[in-house]
């Protein structure tokens, strides 16, 4: 079993959730690589059984490394892995990167296997000390767990 935990991070936001998600994935047994979208080929996706994907907002847009990761993947690849997305926005209620992430994946025929995480950073102070919280880590655990569960249980 085999899970890579990919993240866009400009402030270390998404490095600190990544971080925790794949150390929830560990606990459960899963081998994991957690890496920033920079340091990924898509030939590494190959023999993936989970694939996280982590981004930003920028202009209500997400990342464009992982665009383009996405893109140069063979969607085959990304059919085969267990799919989750995360993220962290600012509270405005419009449309952000995790929408725009999820919408790319479901035209390329994938689905995420669980509701994405969306992480709403408190304005305007955006230091990851600020809200990198009890329940902030209580939501990611339980997202981690939700993509466990969503394996074929012979992958687990």
């Amino acid at each position: 079993m085999r899970a890579m935990v990919i993240y866009a991070s400009w402030f270390g936001h998404n490095r600190a959730i990544a971080q925790q998600i794949a150390a929830q994935l560990e606990a459960h047994g899963v081998t994991t690589v957690c890496a920033p979208v920079s340091e990924i080929a898509p030939a590494e996706l190959l023999g993936c059984d989970l694939l996280v994907l982590g981004s930003y907002t920028h202009g209500h847009h997400a990342s464009r490394p992982l665009h383009d990761l996405l893109a140069a993947t063979p969607p085959v690849r990304l059919q085969r892995a267990v799919v989750g997305v995360f993220g962290v926005r600012s509270p405005d209620g419009e449309a952000d990167g995790i929408d725009e992430l999820t919408l790319h994946l479901e035209q390329l025929g994938v689905a995420a296997a669980v509701r994405p995480l969306r992480i709403n950073l408190p304005s305007p102070d955006y230091l990851p000390h600020v809200w990198f919280d009890a329940d902030v880590e209580r939501r990611t655990t339980q997202f981690a767990d939700g993509l466990v569960a969503a394996l074929p249980l012979a992958s687990r």
